[in-house]
C-alpha cells in the first residue's frame, strides 16, 4: 500500500472510532454547548489526542521487540476487538451524548489514559495497523483526529438544533459498521 492509501486508511479508521460517543465525545458536546463553547470541547479533544499519542509511542517501542509469530494472533484479537466495539457503538441507546462536565485539556487526557477501550485498540488494532501498513496510518490516523476535535465541537449544536436527536443516531449507525468494517479487515489480513 503506498504512503496515501496508508495514510487515508488510518483518516478513515480514525473517524470512525472518533465519531462514536463515547466518553470523550460527551465530553467534547457537554463543554461545546456552554458558555466556554467549541474552545473547550476541542482542548478536550485535544487532550484525548495526547494520550492517543502516547499509546502510540509506547506501542512502537513494544513492536520492535514483539516477535513475528505474535504478529497474526494480534491482528486477529485486534479486529475482533474492533468489531466488538462497533457492535457496541450499534447497541447504544437514547442520544449518545451523556451529560457530563468537561474540564479543558487534562479532563481529555485522564480519560483518554484511564479509558481500557482506548488502551486495548492501541495494543491490539493499532499495534496491527501500524504494523501492516506504516507510520503513514498513524499520520492519517491523528490527521483525521485532529479534524474531528476542531470540526464536531464547532458543528454540534448547529445541526442538533436543526435535526435533533437523529443526528447522533444516525452517526452511531455509520460509525458501528464502519468500525466493524475495519475489525473484518484486520482479520483478513492476519489470516492471508
Amino acid at each position: 500500500m503506498n504512503l496515501f492509501a496508508s495514510a487515508a486508511f488510518g483518516a478513515g479508521l480514525a473517524f470512525s472510532l472518533a465519531v462514536p460517543p463515547g466518553p470523550v465525545n460527551a465530553m467534547i458536546a457537554s463543554a461545546s454547548v456552554s458558555s466556554s463553547g467549541m474552545f473547550k470541547g476541542t482542548a478536550i479533544g485535544l487532550g484525548a489526542m495526547t494520550a492517543d499519542a502516547t499509546y502510540l509511542a509506547l506501542i512502537l517501542l513494544v513492536h520492535q521487540i514483539i516477535p513475528t509469530a505474535l504478529e497474526r494472533p494480534l491482528a486477529l484479537v485486534g479486529g475482533s476487538f474492533l468489531i466488538f466495539l462497533g457492535y457496541s457503538i450499534l447497541r447504544k441507546e437514547g442520544s449518545g451524548f451523556a451529560s457530563m462536565t468537561g474540564r479543558g485539556y487534562v479532563s481529555g487526557v485522564l480519560v483518554g489514559l484511564s479509558n481500557p477501550y482506548q488502551l486495548g485498540w492501541w495494543l491490539t488494532a493499532g499495534l496491527s495497523m501500524v504494523d501492516a501498513l506504516g507510520v503513514a496510518s498513524a499520520a492519517g490516523f491523528f490527521g483525521a483526529l485532529l479534524v474531528w476535535v476542531i470540526l464536531f465541537p464547532f458543528s454540534l449544536n448547529r445541526i442538533t438544533r436543526r435535526y435533533g436527536s437523529y443526528f447522533p443516531r444516525a452517526i452511531r449507525l455509520v460509525s458501528g459498521i464502519a468500525v466493524i468494517a475495519f475489525g473484518l479487515y484486520f482479520i483478513g489480513l492476519a489470516l492471508v
